[in-house]
């Protein structure tokens, strides 16, 4: 069995791309080995306190399809992709210690639930394992914006203006994929939406939505609507409508 230093996981979760993905090229540049995980928490299904799921099966299955997507697109970089129905913090600690991990890279957020899952996962981690947080949910780094958070302008096009004037976008990041990042053995069934309990459907052509989740489907919806039928240009007349694939 081939010996590898500075395993590395990504942890997936709202990112779900492989391309101008600042996480992943960051595990890439500095491990020998990347794996890619991603957590289906039941929770998410389960219903609240305010009589409904937080995911049902239309937002599901788009995510179900997303994961499809991900999993084709890491497999051309080399990179494999683990999919578990379990809570984070019931199966992290064991991949760690079975691929001996030695970092773990993942989106940073500030917000309740989102904190609570990293840190019970923290909890059960070996010792040593370095948590990277990264930043790759924004147009503008927040490092860049030219004001602290409190500050923030009221009115959009004030924020807007001084976003443009003293801020870049920065640049897309190119993943590569590299011979030395090996495919693992263990492989995992992405679900669909029988399997965690839900009804299957077929999508209804009248749709407003008639998109299938994934980057690539999100790579010709943005060419779409910027260059095949220019509907940037005609934004702020149609922005306010509600039915239509143009709209907001």
């Amino acid at each position: 069995m081939q010996q590898h230093k500075n395993t590395s996981i990504v942890w997936f979760k709202n990112d779900l791309r492989s391309q101008d993905n600042n996480i992943l090229n960051s595990a890439l540049m500095s491990s020998n080995r990347v794996i890619g995980v991603y957590f289906l928490d039941p929770k998410l299904f389960e219903t609240t306190k305010y009589g409904f799921k937080k995911m049902d099966r239309y937002r599901l299955n788009f995510l179900l399809e997303t994961l499809q997507c991900l999993k084709r697109e890491l497999n051309k970089l080399n990179i494999s992709l683990l999919v578990f129905n379990t809570a984070p913090e019931h199966k992290m600690s064991s991949l760690v210690t079975s691929f001996d991990v030695d970092s773990i890279f993942l989106q940073k957020e500030w917000t309740a639930e989102e904190q609570s899952s990293l840190e019970k996962v923290k909890n059960v981690l070996p010792k040593g394992i370095k948590i990277q947080e990264i930043y790759d949910q924004f147009l503008f780094d927040p490092e860049d914006v030219p004001f602290d958070a409190h500050e923030t302008p009221v009115v959009f096009t004030q924020f807007r203006k001084l976003l443009e004037k003293n801020s870049k976008v920065k640049p897309l990041v190119e993943v590569k994929p590299q011979s030395i990042h090996s495919l693992i053995d263990q492989h995992t069934e992405i679900p669909n939406l029988i399997d965690l309990g839900f009804d299957s459907f077929e999508k209804d052509d009248r749709t407003a939505f008639p998109f299938e989740g994934g980057e690539r489907s999100a790579d010709l919806r943005l060419n779409h609507y910027f260059f095949e039928s220019k509907a940037l240009g005609v934004y702020k007349k149609t922005r306010n409508g509600l039915l239509g694939l143009n709209y907001s």
